[in-house]
């Protein structure tokens, strides 16, 4: 069975001489490509993008920890975590748990 595989888009970029000797030294200690190791990096820098914006949504009330959680990309649980781990203060209202959690607010009242 074949299968149709879509064309991922290319980029070209320009960099310095010292990041390009940073890309090589990188790839002689990893041992993988340079394609690889590119991705790689532009994954990470696109996911903690990600996780920054949320936060910041969920910090200023912007965003619930749902919403944060999926502009980040991250499950509600994790996304929680990086809230813990970056000692985020908020209010725990519905606006801010979500929708789903107002059966639960109403609980605790």
């Amino acid at each position: 069975m074949d299968k149709d595989y879509k064309l991922k888009k290319s980029k070209t970029i320009r960099l310095s001489d010292s990041d390009i000797r940073n890309i090589n030294y990188m790839v002689n200690e990893t041992k993988v490509s340079e394609s690889e190791l590119l991705r790689s990096i532009i994954e990470k820098a696109i996911m903690e993008y990600r996780l920054k914006k949320a936060l910041s949504g969920v910090v200023s009330g912007n965003l619930s920890i749902s919403e944060g959680a999926k502009l980040s990309g991250l499950t509600y649980r994790d996304f929680y975590d990086k809230i813990l781990e970056n000692k985020i203060k908020m209010s725990f209202d519905e606006k801010a748990l979500g929708k789903s959690s107002k059966k639960l607010l109403e609980n605790t009242n």
